[in-house]
């Protein structure tokens, strides 16, 4: 029985617990604990799922408001909810009104908002 034949979904559930967890705000060596993988692998599924685009992104060097992880940091702070859904990960607003977005559209949402309070 070859690597592949055996257990099929246990990298699935892994992955979407790494997605979860990071979702939910843990840290990346926290995360690796929980699922028993390296830091490493836990990096390359977050930037696989475009969570993170560099190492360098998630320690935070790369420069430009832009990133994923500032994009998820923001939504977060503003009391958004996430959640990974059919292999995406959805956001919904903070008043629970409306549907689950996508990070663009719901940090398009989210600015749309921030300057009506302005």
């Amino acid at each position: 029985m070859g690597r592949e034949e055996h257990k099929p979904g246990a990298a699935e559930w892994r992955t979407r617990r790494v997605m979860q967890q990071y979702l939910a705000g843990e840290s990346i060596p926290q995360i690796a604990l929980l699922v028993g993988w390296s830091e490493g692998r836990v990096r390359k599924v977050l930037r696989e799922a475009g969570l993170i685009v560099t190492d360098a992104d998630q320690d935070g060097f790369r420069s430009g408001a832009s990133s994923e992880e500032d994009r998820r940091r923001r939504l977060l702070a503003a009391g958004w909810k996430s959640r990974l859904r059919g292999g995406l990960i959805v956001w919904q607003r903070p008043d629970g009104r409306g549907s689950w977005y996508t990070q663009d559209v719901a940090m398009q949402v989210l600015e749309a908002m921030e300057g009506e309070e302005a």
